[in-house]
């Protein structure tokens, strides 16, 4: 099959052997071919393609490798790739292959993710993925290592954090105003309650925001929890419920949720009119930019991820293109963190930044609060 982007919300699927083909919305779900063969734009890639790519280059073929089944990217023309699939060793079982991530709008606070160290490696782990229209930082987090939250008075870069918390790994986390310098996010560290939006009048004050004001103050955090058994991690929404046997130890405020569900409407990052059509895009969802996310997977390894752009103007990932990979990657809980401008990473000493500037030179703007990693 071949598809293509026929509308803004459209993939038009066209079978090989098969006139015409079929208009689809994006999340459609295919499943039980033998053989699939994929010419799409790089930005619009299934989620499933983004595994095992590290470089794509203009005439490359690279053999790679999901679950045992042979891929292979072969050249479509400039700005797309053609991806065949031959899934024969899944005749018969249930896999179903998502073009688009499914986005919901409520809120699915899903299970707190407890680590499940016999089964990790011991050592962090580094990535980088490229796309013609971004870069993508990756920093796979075993049970040997804690993520924690660190979070400044004043404005201040992920150096700055790393030297004063002896963190090896920092990523950028909580919105901020960076007009006065303080918080739009819940900040808790070491138990202790750093940060309140509630405090920035700056926030609460604005008129704009009156009738969002309530969702904005309960948007959904990634927390750290001592658990009786050892460690939790858990991404749920403000008010959400604590796992019995836990303390709250860190928090940090972000949204939308990615996965399960998008929560961007529930947490009023967007909002539509009475004819459903959008009036509030709040980080620009929609446009691709620098970003920045933290996930769990199922065995409770935390994935802390940086989208830094190729690019002065549009380039970087959109939501749910950074939905789709962090899916390729496993990840079954997802939280959007502050981006942009804010979008910083630093992996033992070297520091990374995600949007660039109409010189395109890095922009390096210090920020409120980070997720930091230390053993």
């Amino acid at each position: 099959m071949h598809i293509k982007r026929a509308h803004s919300n459209l993939i038009h699927i066209r079978f090989r052997g098969v006139q015409g083909g079929v208009t689809q919305p994006v999340n459609s779900r295919i499943a039980s071919f033998n053989r699939i063969e994929i010419c799409a734009p790089l930005g619009l890639l299934p989620r499933w393609a983004f595994t095992g790519i590290k470089r794509v280059k203009s005439g490359e073929k690279r053999p790679i490798s999901q679950r045992g089944w042979p891929h292979c990217l072969r050249l479509c023309p400039i700005g797309t790739v053609t991806l065949s699939l031959f899934l024969a060793s899944c005749v018969g079982s249930a896999h179903q292959m998502p073009i688009s991530p499914p986005l919901a709008d409520g809120v699915d606070k899903g299970e707190p993710m407890v680590l499940a160290p016999t089964d990790q490696p011991s050592r962090l782990s580094f990535d980088r993925y490229e796309t013609e229209l971004a870069t993508i930082y990756v920093v796979t987090v075993p049970a040997t290592y804690t993520v924690t939250v660190a979070a400044s008075e004043t404005l201040q870069s992920v150096e700055t954090f790393a030297e004063e918390t002896g963190a090896a790994v920092v990523l950028n986390a909580g919105f901020f105003d960076p007009m006065n310098g303080q918080t739009t996010s819940h900040v808790v560290v070491n138990g202790v309650v750093f940060a309140d939006p509630a405090d920035n009048e700056r926030l609460v004050n604005n008129p704009d925001l009156t009738e969002y004001l309530a969702q904005i103050l309960h948007r959904s955090e990634f927390r750290q929890y001592d658990c009786d058994d050892g460690t939790r991690y858990e991404i749920a929404p403000r008010n959400g419920d604590f796992p019995m046997g836990c303390t709250l130890s860190n928090v940090v405020g972000g949204g939308p949720q990615l996965l399960p569900t998008d929560t961007s409407l529930a947490e009023a990052f967007t909002a539509v009119d009475e004819n459903g059509q959008l009036v509030r895009d709040a980080i620009g969802s929609l446009q691709r930019n620098a970003r920045s996310a933290v996930g769990l997977r199922a065995d409770g390894t935390v994935l802390l991820v940086m989208v830094s752009q190729q690019e002065a103007t549009n380039s970087g990932m959109t939501l749910a293109e950074l939905t789709a990979f962090m899916q390729a990657q496993g990840v079954k809980q997802a939280l959007n963190l502050d981006g942009g401008s804010s979008s910083s990473l630093l992996f033992e000493g070297e520091a990374f930044y995600g949007r660039l500037n109409s010189d395109e030179q890095s922009v390096m703007r210090p920020i409120k609060s980070v997720l930091i990693v230390k053993p």
